[in-house]
């Protein structure tokens, strides 16, 4: 039954698609772009599994069977179109500081992009990152490591009365302070942005998360940032970004930090 399921994605896609409800023949191939002749031979592999019910006037629905086992494989489903973008890269990830809540529902970033830069603009802000935070009248931001330029175009959002909660480790908050003084009064005295301080040894993700858009730096499996980043603009992507950022930000007041 899983490889009925999982081991061709018109069926799998068929299955989530009569979760929705009922379809005749006409709406599968619209919703799912596809042709009747390629189709009725998947149709009928679920049918003769139980999973697939069609009435006399041509209509499919799922059956009690098939309704509670794709209820439970949605979750699956969504885990494995994350992670069948690009396997390699999440074998290499230190998923660690994501709470076994979140990690368990990963699969909500939806239809992710892979940000990688060329080796010319190695240690640039990511052109996708920059346009998109831009484009955000309210961002919340996890920074456990320092980059120049995110601080600067932090600022300048800031000066642009966009709305911003900061979280900051410790050490990039201090060496804001110390070394940019004039972005860290800006970002400071703004009554539109919000900092609050994590203790280094929380070691968060390093994310964004817009209005439109969540975007996520892991580290590598050495411990390292390698430049290769995700990012998201699907809703559940979204909500579940910011509640990892609710997550560290619990986290920072239940340390007692001010």
């Amino acid at each position: 039954m899983i490889d009925t399921i999982f081991l061709s994605e018109k069926r799998e896609n068929f299955l989530l698609m009569l979760l929705e409800g009922e379809a005749d023949m006409e709406k599968i191939r619209e919703d799912l772009d596809v042709t009747s002749s390629s189709m009725l031979p998947q149709i009928k592999k679920l049918r003769e599994e139980g999973l697939v019910n069609k009435d006399d006037n041509g209509v499919y629905s799922l059956t009690t069977i098939g309704r509670l086992i794709v209820n439970n494989m949605v979750d699956l489903s969504l885990l494995f179109r994350v992670f069948d973008k690009n396997l390699p890269y999440w074998y290499n990830r230190d998923l660690s500081s994501i709470p076994a809540h979140l990690l368990d529902r990963i699969g909500e970033l939806g239809d992710i992009s892979f940000i990688e830069p060329d080796l010319d603009h190695m240690y640039e802000l990511q052109e996708t990152f920059v346009e998109s935070l831009q484009a955000s009248s309210q961002i919340k931001a996890v920074v456990p490591f320092f980059h120049p330029m995110q601080i600067d175009l932090y600022a300048d959002l800031a000066e642009s009365g966009n709305s911003i909660d900061l979280l900051l480790t410790e050490s990039v908050y201090s060496r804001i302070r110390d070394e940019y003084t004039e972005k860290f009064s800006i970002l400071n005295s703004s009554d539109n942005v919000s900092i609050a301080i994590c203790q280094d040894c929380i070691n968060p993700v390093s994310m964004n998360v817009g209005n439109n858009f969540a975007y996520i730096s892991l580290l590598n499996s050495s411990g390292r940032y390698d430049h290769r980043d995700v990012c998201s603009y699907d809703k559940n992507a979204i909500i579940w970004a910011t509640e990892l950022f609710d997550y560290y930000f619990a986290v920072k007041e239940i340390s007692g930090m001010d």
